[in-house]
């Protein structure tokens, strides 16, 4: 036999208190004043320390993985970037993580460059990833692929 029909009770939703309300939860029979809750919510500030003293964030510790100009030492590689160099930014641009058309904007050689060199901590500045990502297109993208292939991207 089945069972009889209950009557649920109603939910209760919750409502928010209005913003002149003020709540006083207990705190073992003594109320805090307003400078008191103030001074002891400076106490429990914690400073922390992001970077180890007497190290500057900006110093880049590590090395180019392969040099610039030994991008002829895989043949394979080096002719589809030279003759297909569309294509090879293309991979590259994607296995980096950027959207794919991002190899289509002027300059995005230089700026991927620049994000491979400081991500991986790699010594170097903007002037050299702009003359180089400029003047030796093709092997500024085989030491980028290398690069990534290095750190295991």
């Amino acid at each position: 036999m089945a069972a009889p029909y209950r009557e649920r009770e109603p939910v209760q939703y919750y409502q928010p208190l209005p913003a002149s309300t003020r709540v006083v939860y207990p705190n073992n029979g003594y109320h805090l004043d307003d400078q008191q809750i103030k001074a002891r919510q400076q106490m429990a500030h914690v400073n922390v320390v992001v970077t180890q003293p007497g190290r500057s964030v900006w110093d880049y510790e590590h090395p180019w993985s392969t040099e610039l100009c030994s991008c002829c030492s895989d043949c394979k590689q080096c002719g589809f970037a030279f003759f297909c160099s569309c294509c090879f930014e293309y991979k590259l641009h994607k296995r980096a993580g950027e959207k794919t058309c991002t190899c289509l904007c002027p300059g995005s050689r230089f700026a991927l460059r620049s994000k491979i060199r400081t991500a991986f901590r790699i010594q170097g500045d903007l002037i050299d990833d702009c003359c180089t990502a400029t003047c030796c297109p093709c092997c500024t993208s085989i030491q980028l692929t290398r690069e990534l292939h290095y750190q295991g991207l």
